[in-house]
């Protein structure tokens, strides 16, 4: 027989949480002595709590350990076993995701370009995406230097303020938003330093492909995460893209049928596919 203190020390488990294991009925004393109230435990039990931090080991909680103390069909066993696997493997990938974005984001902190506060427009007709867009940015560390709710006030302020990056929306009263990347670049001439990156619903392969065409350095598909818009205005290096490989886009897309709207992993696929690689 092992004192509480015993069992302890072999699996090295605090005397405290022994006895909270005993109140919830994890794993009882075999013996508590009457007069002195000391508890009492049989080497199956030691076994029995090995196996118990065993399982915790693995991630399962005090309540799913209860039931499986009970569990003596192998194959359920390794049925459990696998699911909770795959959970695992899940929340490790969400793990790295964040991990991830964390870094980026001190990436940026760090970076002393990012620290100036680049100029951003924002040209969007809804008001509610305006507002969202605004508080997204400033929350990274951007300056919104104008919002605009049509095209027509979009390219006005453009000339005014000559922002750094314009986030454009497509589908707008008066001239739609292909209409307005087409003016700025115009009015930019050879320079073409302005970052312009679409932010739409009409994420179709037709319409990304008329946005490059017309000299858009990114496309992000409503509704977005916020990382992908950050990331799109973040980028160091201007975006080159093959005409032919556009054309060919376009073509495609505009044979077809009817186009689905795309998701933001494939538009980014899509956009890789027509960039020089050098």
């Amino acid at each position: 027989m092992y004192t509480i203190g015993e069992l302890s020390k072999v699996v090295k488990v605090s005397v405290d949480a022994l006895r909270y294991y005993d109140e919830i009925g994890l794993l009882k004393p075999h013996h508590v002595d009457p007069s002195s109230r000391y508890r009492y435990y049989s080497s199956d039990q030691v076994n029995e709590m090995i196996f118990i931090m065993e399982l915790k080991r693995y991630g399962f909680s005090l309540d799913a350990i209860r039931e499986l103390l009970d569990c003596r069909d192998c194959n359920r066993l390794r049925d459990i076993y696998q699911t909770k696997m795959q959970q695992l493997l899940a929340e490790r990938n969400q793990l790295e995701d964040s991990i991830q974005l964390l870094q980026k984001q001190m990436n940026r902190w760090g970076d002393g370009n990012v620290m100036e506060k680049q100029s951003v427009l924002i040209i969007d007709d809804v008001a509610f995406m305006r507002q969202i867009l605004q508080e997204i940015l400033e929350k990274h560390g951007f300056k919104v230097v104008g919002v605009a709710a049509d095209g027509e006030a979009g390219v006005s302020m453009y000339n005014i303020l000559k922002p750094e990056l314009v986030v454009l929306d497509i589908g707008m009263p008066g001239i739609d938003g292909i209409e307005v990347l087409r003016r700025i670049r115009q009015c930019e001439g050879e320079a073409d330093t302005t970052r312009i990156v679409m932010c739409s619903a009409k994420a179709t392969a037709s319409m990304i492909a008329s946005c490059l065409k017309e000299g858009a350095d990114d496309f992000v598909a409503k509704p977005f995460q916020a990382e992908y818009l950050i990331d799109a205005l973040n980028s160091k290096h201007k975006r080159q893209y093959i005409p032919s490989a556009i054309v060919t886009l376009l073509e495609g897309a505009t044979a077809a049928e009817e186009e689905e709207t795309l998701p933001q992993e494939s538009i980014n696929e899509l956009l890789n596919l027509c960039t020089k690689h050098h």
